[in-house]
């Protein structure tokens, strides 16, 4: 009988491995609402799950370290193995063990869900949001919302103007308002979160193409409150974080949406532009002492900007964000502003958690690249005014990649695979390579299982496709050499039909170029029977 897709039980073992192989092995299969648990280890260091979407769906990955250590990353592939979203931290909860997708699927049919990471236990949830009623929001045309507890929330949706930035603002009836802000970009991704302490909001659309969605609701539906919506073809005006004027006029908190990228504020109580900051070119960690040997408390993400207020004499940078203090090795990253006279600052003994973080003088500008999840904060000369307090998020980039540590590391020598791929199933296979010194280069030949010899009968022909997806330092030095044709992490490497006599290949992996390169990376490959 004709299956769209056969889940073996067992692993199929597809060739002898050396240590920090993954081998071949089959899908377990997720629905809507489950919970996997599972481990990392050094010599199996991806799981693979797959689940049953439909067109629309807007669905939630989470994965969560459970072990002390555990930094899990999270990778989403579509139907045809092409890479869609990944993720390598819980973007509401910077340096925490987790990792979270949101994202709306763009057609039915059978997704994939790689998890990664440093060794250790983690937990794995797959949720879809219910369909939701969604009203158009028309320009310049008001709209009254009054949550209820039956009815707690209600969503709207944006079209982004091809030409010109919309502004969306959002005012209560109440200082301070009781308002929440929820706004997915056109893919389904949560990228702002907005509301607690202030009376109105303005959130930023960037011309652009495709179907934003605002949901707005109540901290407490049961504090009767009316909230105004307005969709305006102009920018958000100018504006401090402070939620009232000198005048004491309420005004706008502005919260600028990037399509591909998180929010970020507009303005704030300074820029870190002014004092010292700094940023690096990919992720790095941040630990709760000056030296490898402290434990790692957070990351800053490749582009964003953080405080430096000290250093440590060693070679190591003190640096702090709303929630987090903490050292990065000043190789791995660069400074700029007022970075002269900094003062000496101590890290705690080994082993002891860091100091507790003070709120910073500076609120990250530029380029938009955080989401917020505001806090209320009294401030000691007018504690009548609240001012919302943020927590930035993780800039999302195209391929997924962790840094446990900065120290080099080196692939092992191994021996070549070989990927067996049973008709109407899905496998996956794993390996390091690195650049310049270790293993450089894996070779991977493949075989699909179960073909009928006689390509008119039925089983006899098969779409294959087999995606690469890249873990590590130096993702970009990482080349997939097939049949002559050069393809990169992140891309779909094999897609064609196959029979009985058609049926293998051989996949080259190469490590070119880099300092300190070393990556994981991972082949998912899919046969589906046509006849």
């Amino acid at each position: 009988m004709k299956r769209l897709f056969g889940w073996l039980s067992v692993i199929v073992i597809c060739a002898l491995f050396s240590p920090g192989f993954v081998m071949a092995q089959n899908a377990t299969l997720l629905t809507y609402g489950d919970s996997a648990s599972g481990a990392l280890a050094e010599g199996a260091p991806l799981s693979f799950y797959m689940f049953q979407g439909s067109e629309n769906d807007v669905i939630t990955a989470s994965v969560i370290g459970v072990s002390r250590g555990m930094y899990p990353t999270l990778t989403l592939l579509g139907p045809g193995q092409a890479l869609l979203q990944n993720s390598e931290s819980d973007v509401f909860q910077p340096g925490a063990r987790a990792a979270t997708i949101n994202y709306r699927l763009s057609e039915t049919g059978t997704y994939s869900l790689l998890v990664g990471g440093t060794p250790g236990d983690y937990l794995l949830t797959l949720n879809a949001r219910p369909a939701v009623a969604v009203a158009p929001l028309a320009l310049d045309a008001p709209v009254q919302v009054e949550p209820v507890a039956e009815a707690p929330s209600q969503t709207f949706a944006v079209n982004a103007d091809p030409a010109r930035t919309l502004s969306i603002e959002v005012a209560g009836s109440q200082s301070p308002s009781n308002f929440v802000l929820e706004l997915r970009d056109p893919d389904g991704r949560l990228v702002a979160i907005l509301g607690g302490g202030m009376q109105s909001a303005c959130l930023a659309i960037p011309a652009g193409e495709g179907q934003y969605e605002l949901t707005i609701g109540a901290f407490d539906p049961l504090v009767e409150e009316t909230f105004t919506v307005t969709l305006r073809q102009a920018e958000c005006a100018s504006a401090p974080l402070s939620p009232a004027s000198p005048s004491g006029a309420p005004q706008p908190q502005q919260v600028p949406v990037s399509p591909q990228q998180p929010a970020s504020p507009a303005g704030g109580q300074g820029s870190l532009a002014a004092a010292c900051s700094a940023s690096s070119a990919s992720n790095v960690n941040i630990r709760s002492g000056p030296g490898t040997n402290y434990e790692i408390v957070g990351q800053l993400f490749a582009g964003q900007e953080i405080e430096v207020y000290g250093q440590s004499g060693t070679g190591w940078y003190a640096v702090r964000r709303p929630g987090l203090t903490g050292f990065i090795a000043a190789s791995v990253i660069t400074v700029y502003g007022n970075c002269s006279g900094l003062p000496l600052v101590q890290g705690p003994a080994d082993g002891q958690a860091p100091p507790p973080a003070t709120t910073p003088t500076a609120t990250p500008q530029g380029q938009p690249t955080a989401t917020y999840t505001p806090a209320i904060e009294a401030q000691p000369e007018q504690p009548e005014l609240p001012t919302a307090t943020y927590t930035p998020m993780a800039t999302y980039t195209p391929t997924a990649t962790y840094t446990p540590t900065r120290e080099v590391q080196i692939a092992p020598p191994d021996v070549n695979y070989v990927l067996n791929v049973p008709l109407d199933s899905s496998v996956n296979i794993s390996d390091f390579v690195s650049y310049p010194d270790g293993d450089t280069e894996d070779i991977v030949s493949y075989d699909v299982l179960g073909l009928n010899p006689n390509v008119a009968l039925p089983g006899g022909r098969a779409n294959l496709t087999i995606s690469a997806s890249c873990f590590g330092i130096g993702t970009e030095h990482i080349n997939f050499i097939v049949a002559g044709q050069t393809f990169s992490c992140g891309q779909v490497v094999v897609s064609r039909e196959v029979n009985f006599d058609s049926k293998t290949g051989a996949i080259r992996i190469v490590a070119s170029g880099g300092e300190g390169t070393y990556v994981q990376w991972a082949l998912t490959a899919t046969a589906t029977r046509i006849n």
